[in-house]
């Protein structure tokens, strides 16, 4: 489907953990404010999953601790960069980071910061076959 912008999880056993990542967070006290479920119009019995929202995120949940591969955000409050900065590198992981501001300095200013290995500003998921790629920290083997 050309219109289709998130397509099945690639394996049952992916599927099960984004189930199980979903599970952990209601346990944990974090809200699912969209999704969780399997999209309409979509086979029931496919390894897809309803792109998802979670607030009330707090960053010791294993929602914001960890990579979860799934069609996952969870939503994080701050109240200046500094803070924002913080929550983000105070993690294991660092494959990537989306920076999404109207202010063009901020964007400079916590690209240098966050601990990430790629990158974006008011996108995601653009590549480009000169730019490097991969993760740091416990993210991106053979970086």
């Amino acid at each position: 489907d050309p219109n289709n912008h998130v397509g099945p999880l690639a394996s049952q056993q992916q599927f099960d953990r984004v189930q199980n990542y979903l599970k952990i967070a209601r346990d944990e006290g974090a809200r699912i404010l969209h999704g969780g479920g399997t999209p309409p119009g979509t086979d029931p019995n496919g390894l897809f999953v309803e792109p998802t929202v979670l607030t009330d995120v707090d960053p010791s949940m294993r929602v914001a601790q960890e990579e979860i591969f799934g069609p996952v955000l969870s939503i994080l409050v701050f109240d200046d960069e500094d803070q924002a900065v913080e929550l983000a590198n105070n993690v294991e992981f660092g494959l990537s980071a989306n920076i999404w501001t109207r202010d063009l300095g901020r964007m400079h200013r916590m690209s240098q910061l966050v601990q990430a290995g790629t990158i974006w500003g008011n996108t995601m998921r653009m590549y480009g076959p000169g730019l490097w790629f991969g993760g740091i920290k416990s993210s991106g083997v053979g970086s």
